[in-house]
């Protein structure tokens, strides 16, 4: 089972079930294709799990809460928080449509537009 931010969700997926169906040890079997969980059998028994941090600890806290035990569900509520503001804050991976023609010239562009921007910020303080 693996465990990972919203924005890595998709692309964390198709690595996996490429490295699984690549495999010679593994067999994908068959796909629950949710939003927020990726499940595949790979056979003997054995399934490939993804989900995502917010899926995952909404579960705890919700099992947390329904067991009357409100300091564990604050402190996965605590940590919830933590891994969504992480999530805003990261880095998106790129996309392979980011890197078709038009991505070299953006790329020696951007320099240019850096450069004016922190000119254009320090003429006005």
């Amino acid at each position: 089972m693996f465990v990972a931010p919203d924005a890595r969700f998709e692309p964390l997926w198709a690595e996996l079930t490429r490295r699984v169906a690549k495999s010679e040890d593994f067999e994908l079997i068959a796909n629950i294709d949710k939003k927020s969980l990726r499940s595949v059998a790979v056979g003997d028994g054995r399934r490939l799990i993804l989900t995502s941090w917010k899926i995952l600890l909404d579960r705890v806290a919700s099992q947390a809460s329904a067991a009357g035990d409100s300091r564990a569900e604050t402190d996965v509520r605590q940590l919830l928080g933590l891994t969504q503001r992480m999530d805003e804050e990261a880095f998106l991976p790129i996309r392979a449509e980011e890197l078709g023609p038009a991505f070299p010239r953006l790329m020696r562009g951007l320099p240019s537009v850096i450069e004016t921007a922190t000119g254009r910020g320090r003429e006005e303080g």
